[in-house]
């Protein structure tokens, strides 16, 4: 379970840093990005990622950086390939994240 939660805060950080950038974000929504919503969104982006590096190393300790390393190539993968072929899918996604991050955490003290 704390794999999938870093797995999703992995990949939730990523697709901040992919949606700060103009293009994706009006791919995606149809619309720029503003400069307080991208501050934003950047530092969601690196406490997300960071949270990621500190779950997977708490919970595998050494063997925690290497699966994060895999985190991170599988949630790139996936964005590219989402934002390349299917730019809408992302913004149905957006909204789910939080939903699962919360009750992936909720599973987690359970």
């Amino acid at each position: 379970m704390t794999q999938l939660l870093a797995f999703l805060l992995c990949f939730t950080s990523f697709s901040c840093f992919a949606l700060i950038k103009n293009s994706h974000c009006k791919a995606v929504f149809a619309k720029r990005v503003d400069a307080v919503l991208g501050r934003r969104m950047l530092m969601i982006a690196w406490c997300a990622l960071i949270a990621s590096v500190i779950i997977s190393l708490w919970d595998l300790a050494g063997y925690g950086g290497v699966l994060f390393c895999g985190y991170m190539a599988i949630s790139i993968i996936l964005l590219a390939l989402l934002l390349s072929y299917h730019p809408t899918k992302l913004r149905s996604l957006i909204y789910v994240l939080p939903t699962l991050i919360s009750t992936t955490c909720i599973g987690l003290l359970l």
